[in-house]
């Protein structure tokens, strides 16, 4: 049923936009014609995540994770991976920046012997434009992102913005990240489970010039892709649309869109 509603709601409107290849190729094979569907890719907007040189790393080890708190974004990954570097990293901290319907549970694990004193959960919700602000300065992103069903067609923004922001990142390996970054552009793990992120982490926390050169790989990324692209393009297919003249006509008014 949900198949039909997607082909029934493409046909009723000008044109659909997507925010990967994957998700792409998922209405190809529905039968949607590839020439009503556009990629418009949800990257960092560059006037609020972006540093030309990259920052200096805090002195003790700063593990970070912000978004919103679900399971399938992977912030009790993140705090799971933590109590395994802490023996190795005693001085390890954790920021989490966000809310959802997680944030309860974090906090209660947070609160364990094992964690105690060493997680930071924001209070409430913070705006976009004070993330940066908010992150400080850390070590490292953690993205452990769920891999199967739906969560495996996700390109999390949130990587891209701490690769903007010029922060090392630890990922899942997923169908959308494999699409977009080349081989060796990024540390990722077959899993999110918390002992493989523990131990790229480990790798990256124990070698600082590697995981430096780690974000100036990744970032290679911004030379094929930025919001400043992204949004253009959105902005032509908007003005096209707009004008009846050049909009392919379909069985809804523009309003429907």
């Amino acid at each position: 049923m949900a198949r039909v509603v997607e082909r029934v709601s493409a046909g009723l409107v000008h044109h659909v936009l997507v925010v990967n290849e994957q998700v792409r190729g998922r209405l190809l094979a529905r039968g949607i014609p590839p020439e009503k569907i556009s990629v418009i890719m949800n990257l960092p907007d560059e006037r609020i995540f972006w540093r030309d040189e990259l920052p200096v790393p805090p002195e003790t080890p700063v593990l970070a994770y912000h978004g919103t708190l679900v399971p399938r974004y992977g912030p009790q990954v993140l705090l799971e991976a933590a109590a395994v570097l802490l023996p190795e990293f005693p001085t390890l901290t954790v920021r989490i920046v966000g809310d959802g319907d997680l944030k309860p549970a974090l906090m209660e694990r947070a609160a364990k012997s094992d964690l105690a004193g060493r997680v930071w959960i924001s209070p409430e919700r913070v705006p976009v434009h004070r993330i940066p602000e908010v992150l400080g300065r850390v070590s490292m992103g953690v993205v452990a992102n769920g891999n199967d069903g739906f969560s495996r067609l996700v390109f999390p923004t949130k990587l891209m913005e701490y690769l903007a922001l010029g922060i090392p990142v630890v990922a899942t390996r997923t169908d959308a990240i494999t699409d977009y970054f080349q081989p060796g552009e990024l540390p990722l793990v077959d899993h999110p489970e918390p002992v493989a992120v523990a131990e790229a982490a480990r790798r990256l926390l124990r070698e600082p010039a590697l995981a430096a050169e780690s974000v100036r790989r990744a970032r290679g990324f911004f030379a094929r892709h930025s919001w400043k692209q992204e949004s253009a393009a959105y902005v032509a297919i908007a003005e096209r649309l707009a004008d009846p003249k050049t909009r392919d006509h379909a069985q809804k008014p523009p309003s429907a869109v």
